[in-house]
C-alpha cells in the first residue's frame, strides 16, 4: 500500500514509546539502528547560501544504538536522533508491519521490535 507523508508520519507516531529497528540500505552498504522512539519531527529543506537546498527530513528522536560490526558491537546514537533524508522522489509503503521509505539514494526500513 502506497503511503503519503501524512500516513508515514501517522504510522511512526503509532510507535512512539516503543523500540524500533531502522535499517538503511544504500549502495550495497547496510546500517542498522535500534531506537527507543520518543517522538518524531519533520524539518523542511532550507536553501543554503550557495543555492544548495538541503533535503526535507523526518527526524526520529530517542536513545539508540548503532550496530557497528558483524560481531555484535554497537555504539551510542549521536544526538539521540536519527534523520531520514527525503531525497528526490520519495515513496512509502507498509509491508508486514514494516514501513519502507524509498528515496533516490537509499531504502529505509522501520519496524517495531517484537517483544
Amino acid at each position: 500500500m502506497q503511503m503519503g507523508m501524512g500516513e508515514m508520519t501517522d504510522w511512526l507516531l503509532g510507535h512512539v514509546n516503543e523500540s524500533v529497528i531502522i535499517r538503511k540500505e544504500e549502495e550495497g552498504d547496510v546500517d542498522q539502528v535500534m531506537l527507543e522512539l520518543e517522538k518524531i519531527s519533520y524539518r523542511a529543506g532550507q536553501p543554503e547560501a550557495d543555492d544548495y537546498v538541503d533535503d526535507d527530513r523526518i527526524i526520529l528522536h530517542g536513545k539508540g544504538k548503532i550496530a557497528a560490526d558483524e560481531e555484535g558491537g554497537a555504539s551510542g546514537l549521536p544526538r539521540n536522533s536519527y534523520e531520514i533524508a527525503l531525497e528526490g522522489d520519495c515513496s512509502g509503503t507498509l509491508q508486514n508491519n514494516e514501513l519502507l521509505i524509498r528515496t533516490e539514494r537509499a531504502v529505509y526500513r522501520v519496524a517495531p521490535v517484537r517483544q
